[in-house]
């Protein structure tokens, strides 16, 4: 294509774009008897093959009469462009290609490709590279919509990829009690802390839970007690919380408190024998499964205090029966220290010196002759023998019997202890 520069074009005036520039048609000046530019076939047969040349690039098949079929011609280029056309046209207009040199991203200066606008964008907004397959658009068709992958569109599904978006979402686990499942949409490709989920609990926790995402395996559920230290999760059903990953654990974090009672067991302090029917129905001991705490139960193999106690030792014989323990759990102010165990032993408490161990003993005493000197056996009532006082000694260091009744106060309760009147009661005592 040429600008107009037969004979007869403007004469050389100074550069502006009005009549008479060079390169530019003029009508000419009768009055100064300038004439008007001729125009010559060659430039007319130019133009004509210009147009016909972008009617063919569009597929346009020449018609008199129709006077869109330039325009027309254009939009079907652009199009065919967009839909990444193979072949290029002799018109130089700018074309999205997809050929392999420009699907595999390598640098090829005749073309802008989808890949390269893609890639740029994606670098923009931290998203992995897309597929090169017509113009870049994030769509909202219903493929896009839902989550399906879709090479033509960035869809929610791709960018969710990189970020696990849960605006206003909390999934609710499933499961079983201790092994608990989570199906968060989209699904997670793998564990990386640190991926962080709200969600809605469906069972109350064990005190050794785990939970599984996306099927991609078992990972322990904790949280961090007033220490800093973490320890198993503590949670209700329909509690809701944030369970983050931290490279090892999930742990529950902030979590709302549940609407249930207050426990109890919670407030007591450590090293204090708690007693407690436990024989009546409908009481019930401390829990083993709080993280919060721990309690034993003072009686010596007694499957409650299974992973809490060691070295535990049983001598003597009643009443004098000795029964000790060790405490071995961690995280407990008296891990290591030995403790009586009090239910076994059959031990009351009393004040005095903490700790100290005492057996039964009756308090120092003997028994004083009979008094008057002289004894009387009754006969009847109305007869009675003197019997001669005893010689000097003589039932003073005799020993005496059994107790037996003194005809008033029924028959006298022996036994191998000295006691007094009681009920038995089971003793616990926190030890974390």
């Amino acid at each position: 294509m040429y600008q107009i520069d037969n004979s007869s074009v403007a004469p050389l005036l100074p550069a502006s774009t009005s009549p008479g520039t060079v390169g530019f048609f003029t009508d000419g000046n009768p009055a100064t008897g300038a004439a008007p530019t001729i125009l010559p076939a060659e430039f007319m047969n130019m133009l004509m093959m210009e147009n016909l040349n972008v009617l063919a690039a569009g597929g346009i098949t020449p018609a008199k009469g129709q006077y869109n079929q330039l325009a027309l011609a254009i939009a079907k280029i652009v199009q065919s462009s967009a839909a990444g056309q193979a072949s290029e046209t002799a018109a130089g207009i700018l074309k999205l290609s997809t050929n392999p040199q420009a699907i595999a991203g390598t640098d090829d200066s005749t073309a802008i490709t989808p890949l390269k606008l893609a890639q740029k964008l994606a670098n923009y907004i931290g998203q992995a590279t897309e597929t090169a397959f017509g113009w870049l658009k994030i769509a909202t068709q219903t493929i896009v919509n839902a989550g399906v992958d879709d090479a033509a569109a960035v869809t929610a599904k791709k960018l969710a990829n990189a970020t696990q978006s849960q605006a206003f979402t909390a999934f609710t686990t499933s499961g079983v009690p201790g092994a608990l499942t989570l199906a968060p949409v989209p699904a997670i490709s793998a564990y990386a802390a640190p991926l962080r989920f709200r969600v809605k609990f469906s069972q109350n926790s064990t005190g050794n839970d785990t939970i599984n995402v996306s099927g991609r395996g078992t990972q322990n559920l904790k949280q961090y007690d007033s220490t800093g230290a973490k320890v198993a999760a503590v949670f209700a059903v329909g509690q809701l919380g944030d369970i983050e990953y931290d490279g090892t654990d999930f742990v529950l974090r902030d979590p709302l408190p549940p609407t249930v009672a207050a426990d109890p067991w919670l407030y007591q302090p450590v090293g204090v024998p708690i007693a407690v029917f436990d024989n009546i129905a409908g009481v019930s001991q401390p829990p083993t499964n709080n993280s919060a705490y721990r309690y034993i139960k003072m009686t010596a193999a007694d499957a409650y205090n299974t992973g809490v106690l060691t070295s535990e030792s049983v001598t003597g014989s009643a009443p004098l029966v000795i029964a000790t323990a060790v405490v071995s759990l961690s995280g407990s102010p008296i891990n290591g220290q030995t403790v009586q165990l009090i239910n076994t032993e059959r031990r009351s408490l009393r004040a005095g010196n903490s700790g100290g161990i005492e057996a039964d003993q009756g308090h120092g005493h003997r028994h004083s002759p009979l008094s008057p000197a002289t004894a009387f056996i009754s006969l009847s009532s109305a007869q009675s023998w003197q019997l001669p006082a005893p010689a000097s000694g003589i039932g003073q260091s005799a020993t005496t019997g059994d107790p037996v009744t003194d005809g008033t106060n029924g028959a006298p309760r022996i036994g191998n202890e000295t006691r007094s009147k009681n009920i038995g009661v089971t003793y616990y005592m926190r030890v974390k």
